[in-house]
C-alpha cells in the first residue's frame, strides 16, 4: 500500500508528462483577423481580383454616340466596393458608378462611346477600381464606318475670272444598311450645277451598299475673291445625306499697279499726267507671250496710250484735261484681251479739280 506522499508524487509526474506531450490548450482562432485565408470572411477581395465583361456593338457610325449598360454582378460572399472609374479614351464617358454591390446583387454602369473619324475595328475599356485592390474591366469593340463617304471630300479650285465652264466629279458611297430612295442633289449657289448618277455595283455583298458619281460644274466663276458653295444631298423626305463643300478662288490674270489711276489735284482748264503698269500672269493665260491687250477710256477728258514693254508688262500713260467744273472727277479705263473676250479689267480713275492758280 502506497503512502500518501508517494501517491501524490506519482500523480504529479503523470500530469507533467501529459502536458509535455500534448502542449498547452490552443486559443480560439480570431475569425475577424487575417488568419482565415479562404477570403470568405475578408472585408475586401484579394488584390489580384480581376473581372472582365465584354460587349460587341457591331457597326457604328462616325460621330454618332452609342450607349451600352453593363451589368456587374457580385458573385462573391463579400461586398464589392468601388473607389473610381477609368477609361482608355476620351471618346468614352460613363454614368454614375455603383459604389457598393452586396453579395448576390448587381449594379449597372452606362458607358457611352462617340466614334471619331478613325474607321475600322476598335476596342476600348473602362475600369472600375475596387477598394483594397482589384479591378473590373468593362470592354467593348465596334466597327466604325461613315454613313457617307465622298472621295475626294471637297473641291478646292483656283480659276480665272471670265474663264469657261469647268467640270469635276466625286464618288459618293452609302455605307448604311438602307438604300437611298429618290436621292437628289442641289447646289447652294447659282454658279454651280450638279447631278448624281449611280455607279453599278459589281459585288453587291460588299460594302458600301451603293455608290454614286457626283458631277459638279462651275458654270460661271463668281467675282474675283474667295468663294464657298456646296452640293447638298438629301432623300425625298428631306433627310440630309451630305453637304459637299466647293471652294473657289477667282483671280484676275491681268492687274494694274497701282490698282487705280490717281491724278491728285488738277486746276480747271489745265492738264495732268499719270501712269501705271499692267502685269499679266503668264501661268494663268496660255500663250501670254503673244497676247495682245487693248485699252479704252470711258471719258473724253482722258487720253491714254498703252505700250508693251515685255512679255508680261505693259505701261499706260494718260493725260487728264480738266474742264471748267470744280469737284471730284471719276471715270475708268477698260483693259481687254481680244483673245479672251470675257476677260476684262476696269481701272478706276480719280482727280480733284480745283479752282486755283498754277498746275498742281
Amino acid at each position: 500500500m502506497l503512502r500518501p506522499q508517494s501517491l501524490f508524487l506519482c500523480l504529479f509526474t503523470s500530469g507533467l508528462a501529459c502536458f509535455l506531450v500534448y502542449g498547452a490548450p490552443q486559443r480560439q482562432a480570431d475569425t475577424d483577423g487575417p488568419a482565415d485565408r479562404s477570403g470568405s470572411h475578408s472585408s475586401h477581395p484579394e488584390p489580384s481580383t480581376r473581372k472582365a465583361i465584354h460587349h460587341e456593338f457591331g457597326i457604328v457610325y462616325v460621330g454618332e454616340p452609342i450607349t451600352h449598360t453593363f451589368v456587374v454582378k457580385n458573385e462573391s460572399k463579400t461586398p464589392l466596393r468601388f473607389q473610381g472609374v477609368r477609361t482608355t479614351c476620351g471618346c468614352t464617358t460613363t454614368g454614375n458608378i455603383p459604389r457598393v454591390i452586396d453579395p448576390g446583387q448587381q449594379g449597372n454602369l452606362e458607358v457611352t462611346f462617340k466614334p471619331g473619324s478613325k474607321e475600322g475595328v476598335i476596342r476600348k475599356s473602362t475600369f472600375l477600381d475596387i477598394v483594397g485592390g482589384g479591378v473590373v474591366e468593362l470592354s467593348f469593340s465596334a466597327t466604325v464606318r461613315p454613313r457617307t463617304r465622298i472621295l475626294p471630300n471637297r473641291i478646292d479650285e483656283r480659276c480665272v475670272t471670265g474663264s469657261g465652264e469647268r467640270e469635276y466629279s466625286a464618288v459618293v458611297e452609302n455605307w448604311t444598311a438602307n438604300v437611298w430612295d429618290q436621292f437628289s442633289v442641289t447646289s447652294t449657289v447659282d454658279w454651280l450645277e450638279c447631278d448624281a448618277v449611280p455607279i453599278p455595283v459589281s459585288e453587291p455583298t460588299l460594302q458600301p451598299v451603293e455608290s454614286w458619281r457626283l458631277i459638279i460644274k462651275i458654270i460661271r466663276p463668281p467675282a474675283v475673291g474667295h468663294h464657298r458653295g456646296s452640293v447638298h444631298g438629301a432623300t425625298s423626305d428631306g433627310e440630309t445625306l451630305f453637304d459637299f463643300p466647293v471652294f473657289v478662288t477667282v483671280t484676275h490674270p491681268v492687274r494694274a499697279v497701282p490698282d487705280r489711276l490717281f491724278f491728285g489735284e488738277v486746276n480747271v482748264r489745265s492738264q495732268s499726267r499719270a501712269s501705271l503698269k499692267i502685269l499679266v500672269d503668264a501661268e494663268e493665260i496660255p500663250g501670254s507671250k503673244s497676247l495682245e491687250l487693248t485699252l479704252m477710256s470711258r471719258s473724253e477728258a482722258l487720253k491714254c496710250d498703252l505700250k508693251r514693254k515685255t512679255d508680261r508688262y505693259w505701261e499706260v500713260d494718260c493725260v487728264f484735261a480738266a474742264g471748267s467744273d470744280v469737284g471730284l472727277f471719276k471715270s475708268s479705263l477698260l483693259i481687254s484681251v481680244p483673245a479672251l473676250p470675257s476677260l476684262q479689267l476696269e481701272i478706276p480713275v480719280v482727280a480733284a479739280v480745283i479752282d486755283g492758280a498754277g498746275e498742281k
